[in-house]
């Protein structure tokens, strides 16, 4: 319907979608077959306690924890979503799968809405 090229349009249809993310106006459907990647341009600085996370592109720096550290180094674009919960449940047998369930969707759909991560 549109007289840009493909790639053009698939662009800014997910920059779109990033925002909306970002905004709480859509979220991320819980499809555990994803196959999360981290962008080529996002530079990951490990430290003791976590990581600093810098996206070139906005200049936007941000810190994670260890456990965060985790689920970023498990993200290689190979692993599934659900492969990558059941690695960090693995890690953490004293909290129940469930809430590990959400709670690394959620760490994950937070940086594909800042477009540090792809799906």
């Amino acid at each position: 319907d549109f007289d840009e090229k493909t790639n053009v349009v698939t662009r800014d249809v997910k920059k779109i979608c990033r925002e909306l993310l970002k905004k709480g106006v859509i979220a991320m459907a819980p499809d555990r077959s994803l196959v999360p990647s981290v962008k080529r341009e996002t530079v990951i600085r490990k430290e003791d306690d976590g990581a600093f996370i810098f996206d070139p592109v906005t200049d936007e720096l941000s810190a994670v924890n260890e456990t965060g550290l985790l689920v970023l180094s498990l993200i290689n674009g190979k692993r599934t979503l659900a492969d990558i919960i059941n690695a960090v449940a693995s890690e953490f047998s004293r909290v129940e799968p469930e809430q590990i369930g959400r709670d690394v969707e959620a760490f994950i759909e937070g940086l594909v809405a800042r477009g540090l991560v792809c799906v």
